[in-house]
């Protein structure tokens, strides 16, 4: 199942339930974009993080 959320308020939130073992948090770089944190559970997971390097 593939969703596709955005938002343009700072301080958004998304949730969903899911039944398995992991999910991927997957996103286009840009240097408009915010970073996300991650919780499972109410329990910080993650935090992401965009860098842009000199290597593809």
């Amino acid at each position: 199942m593939a969703t596709n959320i955005f938002s343009k308020t700072d301080g958004s939130t998304y949730s969903f339930t899911f039944t398995g073992v992991g999910f991927d948090l997957v996103s286009a770089y840009s240097t408009n974009h915010g970073s996300a944190t991650v919780r499972v559970d109410d329990e910080v997971v993650g935090q992401t993080h965009e860098e842009v390097t000199s290597s593809a």
